[in-house]
């Protein structure tokens, strides 16, 4: 009743708990009896537990925010994390184009499969009018892009024209319709646009001196366009005389060859002719939003081959019967991700299982990163057999000098190794020094790893000095060029590990550094600003220099010095696992740098750094 409220006060989530009824509608009101109050109300936002926010704004119209899995068409569009236009920011970033195929974005009204209601962004910035509009009643559209100076595929100039570019689709008639799902097309102007590394709004308005207004043109299929060309308006009417003006959906494109195009989208803005004003924020998947955990797991689970291996890269296959030294990361990655999904899928497991009977296989083939891999393999699977597998196997007969080691170039068998020799033979194997740091670094970790899991289920583990030792030793060799950035990661994720707070480097690249807070500061200046991903090599650190397995490194790491005590790191932290869900594939997989290749070890390491950071749902 309108009289005072009874009852305990509750909060959202106890009122969702005792009233669990569908939402009708959240009011904001005044009294009947306060006539002339002069208290302002703006700024309706609601967050949904998915990640998607609704905005309000009173004095001009409606918002709603988009999230890269509401792109149902096509590929999922890539985030731009921390770039926006102007009033479209709020932290959420923008869009970029897919990795690879297209991408459509449609703000529309679609009748859903289901209930057959109309559902769209359409009806969410307008309401039930929203589902009735026609071409004429829209009186402007406009949106934001920022093209990128260069294509990154070969880095050539990006061609005039390349941009994500708008088309008006009209609703069936019944009669004629030219496509299988709208009656008519009407693309806008786009070959113009020539402007890079700015953010530019394009609109159906009047243009200024350098960028024209919007026109369209009859696409009548997906390489002709053909008819006159029309204003908005124009458009509007020449449809209203031919009784095909119902507006089905104002759509943003690219187009299927871009894949890889860095051009970013944002701001969508609908004006029509009643003054109502929608607004469309596109914006990157927030923590735990757009499955980005439990599709990676799955993409790691479906792409193993039988030997559960993986291929390497993953286009060349399962024919070499996949590759021993990746199924440590890739399995443990795969591991994290089923751990964060619980009740996760049966392929998950399974795909677990096979990883680990591909470790109790190995006698003298063990990697030094075994360790960390059966860690995960016991917790995932509720077992100690994998942790006490590598131990007698591997770590137990390097410290009595028992290890025989197949020889990984000749196949020859190699008696009595210790971890001393082991690592004397792994360092003098790798052709580039500053790969050995990151190894020597991940070796450490895995020790650790072990010995603790170990001690906590009441068994004994004992770490060598000569994993703490070779790792020093390659930290003393790194050099600036190629792989010094996953180098010094994979050193910072080791020593955080060991809780080796005053590792004191004495020469090469990080000689200045003192302990393991100079080395975390190191690493930061890897970190690209404008992107909060890690470039692959400290020469360089522009926007596309961003790669995904050394930020999932990086991003390890500073999570693991975070844990050592080490503080500040938050922010740092928090743009890197956003990059990361950005730049994710829509199968779950992601692409080393722009355009690819995939790799299963890098997909697993992303994830892994996703859950260690708690990018999780």
């Amino acid at each position: 009743a309108d009289g005072s409220p009874t009852g305990p006060a509750m909060t959202l989530q106890q009122l969702a708990s005792h009233d669990p009824r569908a939402v009708l509608s959240i009011t904001i009101q005044t009294a009947s009896g306060w006539d002339g109050f002069d208290g302002l109300v703006d700024g309706l936002e609601i967050a949904l537990r998915d990640g998607r926010v609704g905005k309000v704004d009173l004095t001009d119209g409606a918002r709603v925010t988009m999230l890269p899995n509401d792109v149902p068409d096509e590929q999922w569009p890539r985030s731009n994390p921390i770039d926006a236009p102007p009033g479209f920011g709020d932290g959420g970033g923008s869009w970029l184009g897919p990795a690879s195929g297209k991408s459509n974005v449609h703000v529309g009204a679609f009748e859903h499969p289901d209930t057959h209601e109309t559902v769209g962004a359409l009806v969410d910035l307008f309401g039930a009018s929203g589902a009735s509009l026609t071409v004429g009643h829209l009186a402007s559209v406009s949106y934001w892009t920022k093209r990128p100076r260069v294509f990154f595929v070969d880095q050539s100039g990006v061609d005039s024209g390349r941009d994500w570019w708008m088309t008006i689709y009209t609703k069936k008639t019944g009669s004629n319709d030219e496509g299988s799902w709208y009656h008519q097309r009407f693309i806008g102007t786009f070959a113009n646009h020539d402007l890079v590394d700015r953010w530019v709004r394009w609109s159906t308005q009047a243009g200024t001196d350098d960028i024209s207004a919007l026109t369209f043109q009859h696409q009548v299929s997906d390489s002709v366009v053909d008819g006159p060309v029309y204003s908005l308006s124009g458009l509007g009417a020449a449809l209203r005389t031919a009784g095909t003006d119902g507006l089905l959906s104002v759509t943003f494109q690219t187009a299927s060859g871009w894949g890889g195009f860095e051009g970013s989208l944002d701001g969508l803005e609908l004006r029509l002719t009643d003054g109502r004003v929608g607004r469309v924020d596109l914006s990157r998947c927030a923590a735990g939003a757009c499955g980005s955990v439990a599709r990676a797991g799955e993409r790691l689970a479906a792409v193993q081959c039988s030997s559960g291996s993986w291929g390497w890269p993953l286009s060349e296959g399962c024919d070499a019967g996949g590759y021993a030294n990746i199924v440590a990361p890739a399995g443990t990655g795969l591991a994290k991700a089923f751990m964060a999904t619980l009740p996760a899928s049966q392929a998950m497991h399974d795909a677990l299982a096979a990883a680990g009977d591909y470790l109790l296989a190995k006698t003298n083939d063990f990697n030094t990163s075994d360790g960390y891999l059966a860690v995960a393999l016991d917790e995932a699977l509720g077992v100690t057999i994998y942790g006490a597998h590598v131990k007698a196997a591997f770590y137990d007969k390097l410290l009595t000098g028992t290890y025989t080691r197949k020889n990984p170039d000749s196949g020859a068998l190699e008696p009595g190794h210790t971890t001393e020799s082991l690592v004397t033979a792994l360092r003098a194997r790798r052709g580039t020094r500053n790969i050995a740091a990151w190894d020597m670094g991940v070796s450490l970790y895995a020790a650790w790893e072990m010995r603790d899991h170990l001690v906590a289920g009441g068994g004994s583990f004992l770490v060598s000095s000569a994993w703490t030792n070779a790792a020093l030793a390659e930290l003393n060799e790194l050099a600036a060029g190629d792989w010094d950035v996953i180098g010094l990661a994979g050193e910072v994720l080791g020593f955080s590990r060991a809780g080796t707070l005053d590792v004191d480097p004495t020469d090469g690249l990080h000689a200045a550094a003192h302990d393991l807070d100079d080395l975390v500061a190191d690493l930061l200046a890897y970190q690209i600003p404008e992107t909060g991903a890690f470039t692959w090599t400290s020469l360089y650190g522009a926007p596309d220099d961003s790669v995904v397995q050394e930020t999932a490194y990086a991003l390890l790491a500073l999570v693991e010095a975070r844990r050592a005590g080490i503080t500040g790191l938050d922010d740092a932290i928090d743009a890197a696992a956003i990059w990361l869900v950005g730049f994710q594939n829509q199968d779950g997989g992601w692409v080393y740098y722009q355009t690819g290749p995939e790799y299963a070890e890098i997909d697993a390491e992303a994830v892994w750094a996703l859950v260690a950071a708690g990018y999780v749902p």
